[in-house]
């Protein structure tokens, strides 16, 4: 989910379903590392500005969803590091919940 009612709505129809609720991961990068990761891309929308644009819609639209998964089932990881560093955190979060 991108907003708190979409989130709201999953948690709903889970918990209907007789589903778990759902494991909330954020991995946390440093907003200049961010930038220079999605322009390394080469895309043609991938811009500084545009990216600064997008950040901010994640801000005001997103970012309100960490506090709605506070608690049971959000993780924050660091997400900075290699692929391999930042898979292995990934999994370490996820791996008891696999047992």
């Amino acid at each position: 989910p991108r907003t708190v009612p979409q989130a709201k709505y999953l948690d709903a129809l889970l918990k209907k379903r007789g589903l778990p609720r759902v494991t909330a991961l954020l991995l946390d990068v440093p907003e200049d590392e961010t930038i220079r990761r999605l322009t390394a891309r080469g895309r043609p929308d991938d811009k500084p500005g545009v990216i600064r644009d997008r950040l901010g819609v994640y801000s005001r639209d997103t970012e309100p969803i960490l506090a709605h998964y506070a608690g049971a089932g959000y993780h924050r990881i660091e997400g900075t590091g290699t692929p391999k560093e930042v898979s292995d955190r990934i999994e370490r979060v996820l791996a008891p919940s696999r047992r």
